[in-house]
C-alpha cells in the first residue's frame, strides 16, 4: 500500500512537472526559517541561475528590479506571517537577456500546529505581454497626437476661410473704391 502511494505521488509530481513545462512556469518553494529555495529548471531558467546548486532568496532578490524588490520581498513575508496567497509582477534585467518581466504567484501551506511550513509558488515570463502593452500604449499615444493634428489643420482651416471672407470683400470694397475715385466727378 505505501508502495503504491509512493508511486501515484511521483507520478503526480511528473504529470505537475509535465504541465509546468509546458506551460512555459517555473516552480519554487521555500522552507520557512530557511533562505534555501528549491525550484525546477524553468525557474532557474527565467531568474537566470545556474541549472543545479544551491539557491537562496538573496539570490533571486539580487535578479529583481531595485523599484520591484521591497515590493516582491513583502509578499512573500506576508504569505509566510499572515498565511496570505500573493500575486506579484516585478522586472528582472539579466546580463545575458536584457530586461524581462516575470509573473509570481503563491501561498504559504500550514503544518500540523497550524505554523507556516513552506511557501510554495509558481513564475512565469510575461515579457512578451508587456512589450505588447508598452507597444499598444505608445501608439494610442501616437494616434490621440494625431487626432489632435489633424483637429487642429481643420480648425485653421476653417478660421482661414472664415478670415479670408470678410478681407476679401473689404478688399473688394477698397478696390471699387479707388475705382471711383479715379474717375472723373460727376456734377449735379
Amino acid at each position: 500500500l505505501l508502495l503504491a502511494a509512493r508511486r501515484r505521488a511521483r507520478e503526480s509530481d511528473a504529470n505537475l512537472s509535465l504541465a509546468a513545462d509546458f506551460g512555459n512556469v517555473g516552480l519554487w518553494q521555500l522552507a520557512t526559517g530557511s533562505d534555501r529555495v528549491t525550484a525546477t529548471l524553468k525557474f532557474r531558467s527565467l531568474f537566470g541561475l545556474p541549472p543545479s546548486g544551491r539557491i537562496t532568496v538573496e539570490d533571486i532578490l539580487d535578479r529583481i528590479h531595485p523599484d520591484d524588490r521591497s515590493d516582491t520581498e513583502k509578499a512573500i513575508q506576508n504569505a509566510v506571517n499572515d498565511l496570505e496567497d500573493f500575486s506579484v509582477e516585478h522586472r528582472m534585467v539579466l546580463p545575458d537577456v536584457g530586461l524581462r518581466w516575470i509573473a509570481s504567484t503563491g501561498h504559504a501551506d500550514v503544518s500540523r500546529e497550524g505554523r507556516p511550513a513552506r511557501v510554495r509558488g509558481a513564475s512565469i515570463d510575461i515579457t512578451a505581454i508587456r512589450k505588447a502593452e508598452i507597444e499598444r500604449q505608445a501608439l494610442r499615444t501616437e494616434l490621440a497626437h494625431l487626432s489632435r493634428v489633424s483637429t487642429m489643420g481643420q480648425i485653421s482651416s476653417v478660421l482661414a476661410h472664415e478670415l479670408t471672407q470678410p478681407l476679401g470683400a473689404i478688399l473688394r470694397n477698397a478696390e471699387a473704391a479707388e475705382l471711383l475715385l479715379a474717375q472723373e466727378p460727376i456734377t449735379l
